[in-house]
């Protein structure tokens, strides 16, 4: 009796230390999380092709007012990385001093030129299209990629979740607190041709999305745990801060009048990841001024 009593207690103490080794392994580690951080920015820099949907919103609003704007970037977007290639609609409906302005946007990327369709309530054109030559900030607004790759370059923190499968497409879930300054650049990245101006604000003011003004933000990654590419993101930025108003006196300024809070939500969703894509730009854009 005394030898069955021995047995059975190792062979709790044995089952316990497997039950908690195997938890164990279900714990990231800081070492499993950078791994995944350094494999997903390689993986990013090796893209050449994905299609990619977002959708967007930034909610500002005046301190003490009951005045609250809303621009919502809703776009979709097919982009060939090798050839510097991209197609894109997207429909950017706002809210702005209680008045609806929607616009939608066609766009294309081909041969160093970018093609741009815009429609607006209020604008009128004889010619919705015309063409200038595709720089390098604006490519890399649209593609949403170069930004990525630096938040997870410069994150403060990184926090690794459960598993979770996307779309059929098993992914790990990694929470970030970017830097301050990736957060601005993603904020700003949203701008886009038409609609609210986020880096630059007229009559004298400041834009609130600055680093003094930057409050918190968090984004949410599902990385495919066999491609290492991003899946989908989900985005949350605040600001607070004042924006000031009439004409700038002294270098640096300070505003001091007409605090805001900024808000940047939504979400990204990256699919078919180095496919074969063909950008064709429609024959009236090609006759554009």
């Amino acid at each position: 009796m005394q030898m069955r009593r021995i047995i059975t207690a190792i062979f709790l103490t044995f089952t316990l230390a497997m039950a908690s080794c195997s938890s164990l392994t279900h714990v990231p580690t800081t070492a499993t999380t950078q791994t995944i951080v350094t494999k997903s920015i390689s993986a990013m820099n090796q893209i050449k092709s994905f299609n990619l949907d977002t959708d967007i919103t930034n909610t500002y609003k005046i301190t003490g007012s009951s005045r609250t704007d809303t621009t919502e970037w809703k776009g979709t977007k097919l982009i060939n990385v090798s050839n510097q290639e991209m197609g894109m609609n997207m429909t950017i409906p706002e809210e702005i001093s209680g008045s609806n302005i929607n616009a939608t946007l066609e766009m294309y990327f081909k041969e160093g030129k970018e093609y741009l369709k815009t429609l607006a309530t209020g604008l009128y054109q004889q010619n919705p299209w015309t063409v200038t030559q595709l720089d390098d900030i604006l490519w890399k607004h649209e593609t949403q990629i170069p930004y990525l790759t630096e938040i997870l370059k410069n994150s403060i923190q990184f926090s690794l979740l459960d598993n979770e499968k996307i779309n059929g497409i098993d992914c790990y879930v990694l929470t970030v607190n970017p830097s301050i300054q990736s957060a601005i650049d993603f904020a700003v990245s949203q701008e886009q041709p038409f609609g609210t101006q986020i880096d630059t604000m007229s009559g004298g003011g400041i834009p609130v999305v600055r680093p003094d003004a930057y409050q918190s933000g968090s984004i949410k990654l599902w990385i495919g745990r066999n491609s290492n590419l991003p899946v989908k993101v989900e985005v949350n930025i605040d600001f607070q801060g004042n924006v000031g108003g009439g004409m700038i006196t002294s270098t640096p300024y300070t505003p001091t009048t007409n605090p805001v809070d900024s808000s940047f939500q939504g979400q990204l969703s990256f699919s078919n990841y180095n496919q074969s894509v063909s950008i064709q730009v429609p024959e009236e854009a090609l006759g554009a001024k």
